[in-house]
């Protein structure tokens, strides 16, 4: 009896937490894959006098959409910890906050607590098939892959709150083409095997070698910021 009861109640729970993220998911999704990220990659392409404009301009109409529509409270401020880590352009994080003022989102909101993170209620649900499905489109237009979130652990934060990014790490590439920048420069990467995977995931890595080197060089200092592509070196390796 006591197991029907618990079991109706999480069923119950379930379906619940079902209906209120369905609709950020979807969202999320659609957003992610035609979005603002798709202009990072492109963002190597253009002038980088012409890139600010064109990247606040589709975030602010995405913010308002999201204002809009989603069923969630609008969490904001995570996005805008993470481009502020960006260093493309150098005021893009000044920028982008006034982008954010200007869609009409408050102060208030945006220094709002957050209190579940994204991925976590994701993962409450079918043991994260429902989060795979949100970002898979992602896989198939551009070169940004995701690292599974239990193999970083925040030393800023910044990870636990991310709503509007539903995975942990991205990369881009530079001007040159030769070197992987991740963006979660604070993360402490715990397993190597998923490092693999993100690295053998990337369009432009082609070598099996080169994504030993990589690993192993992970495994010796355990955090990364730059991966050399042609020697699998890195001159950013720090510890925490």
């Amino acid at each position: 009896m006591i197991v029907s009861i618990g079991a109706y109640y999480g069923y119950r729970n379930r379906k619940k937490a079902m209906d209120v993220a369905a609709p950020l998911l979807d969202r999320a999704s659609r957003i992610i894959a035609g979005g603002f990220f798709p202009l990072f990659i492109a963002a190597r392409f253009q002038n980088e006098h012409d890139f600010p404009d064109t990247f606040l301009g589709s975030f602010r109409k995405e913010l308002k959409a999201l204002e809009n529509d989603a069923r969630f409270p609008l969490r904001v401020w995570s996005c805008y910890r993470l481009m502020r880590r960006l260093s493309i352009i150098e005021d893009l994080g000044a920028r982008i906050a006034k982008a954010i003022l200007e869609a009409g989102v408050s102060e208030e909101a945006l220094h709002r607590p957050l209190t579940h993170p994204l991925w976590v209620e994701l993962y409450r649900l079918d043991t994260g098939a429902v989060y795979v499905q949100a970002v898979r489109s992602l896989y198939d237009s551009i070169t940004v892959s995701m690292l599974h979130p239990g193999i970083a652990v925040s030393q800023e934060g910044v990870f636990n709150t991310m709503y509007l990014t539903p995975f942990p790490c991205l990369s881009l590439l530079e001007e040159s083409g030769q070197t992987v920048t991740f963006l979660s420069q604070s993360y402490v990467y715990g397993y190597t095997k998923p490092i693999v995977r993100y690295l053998k995931t990337l369009q432009f890595i082609r070598s099996e070698d080169l994504c030993r080197k990589a690993v192993d060089r992970i495994s010796e200092k355990n955090t990364v910021t730059e991966i050399d592509l042609q020697t699998g070196s890195s001159p950013g390796f720090y510890r925490k």
